[in-house]
């Protein structure tokens, strides 16, 4: 590969007032080069068949690459939880925050939930409907009253407050988000 051989030397004192022509002699100079160097690519690159195919294969799987990322947030099926583990340890972080759970009462509190978690999830094999919905506005009532058997009188409070603002979020209402899960 040979390159255009070219003469730059501008001289101080002369520099200002040819200032245009020297621009005009660089961006020819450059335009030249990069001429140069495309022939050259062409020539020696995109000239095996082999290159070519690997070239527009690349360009035009790319896109399909892209989207075959899973979203940020886990796979399918699984929302903005992840798997059932992470959400229980979200949710249960996000509640002894709130209520100040002590790590007893973390420990009583857990498998309620879980099971609870489970059994929904159950439900929500066929997708939603009428009846699981009703169905696990009863599981959570049932949850709640298990839940509140364990907490102390000033903790009792806290839990409504945080089960209404749960509530809220769930019906778009916004509020804050919960906490960034554990590692």
């Amino acid at each position: 590969m040979e390159f255009h051989s070219f003469q730059f030397k501008p001289k101080l004192n002369h520099f200002i007032p040819f200032a245009p022509d020297l621009l005009l002699n660089l961006y020819t100079f450059v335009i030249d080069q990069h001429t140069v160097f495309t022939r050259f690519v062409h020539s020696q690159i995109m000239r095996n068949p082999i290159t070519k195919f690997v070239m527009a294969a690349a360009i035009t799987l790319l896109p399909a690459f892209s989207y075959a990322q899973p979203p940020a947030g886990g796979g399918q099926g699984q929302g903005r939880g992840g798997d059932p583990e992470q959400m229980l340890n979200r949710q249960m972080a996000a509640m002894k925050e709130a209520v100040g759970l002590t790590d007893d009462q973390e420990k009583a509190i857990r498998p309620i939930l879980a099971d609870q978690q489970k059994k929904q999830r159950e439900l929500m094999v066929n997708g939603p409907t009428d009846e699981s919905r009703e169905a696990m506005m009863k599981m959570q009532a049932a949850s709640k009253v298990q839940i509140k058997k364990i907490l102390k009188e000033d903790q009792m409070e806290k839990y409504d407050k945080y089960e209404a603002e749960r509530a809220n979020r769930r019906r778009g209402g916004g509020g804050p988000p919960p906490p960034p899960p554990a590692n």
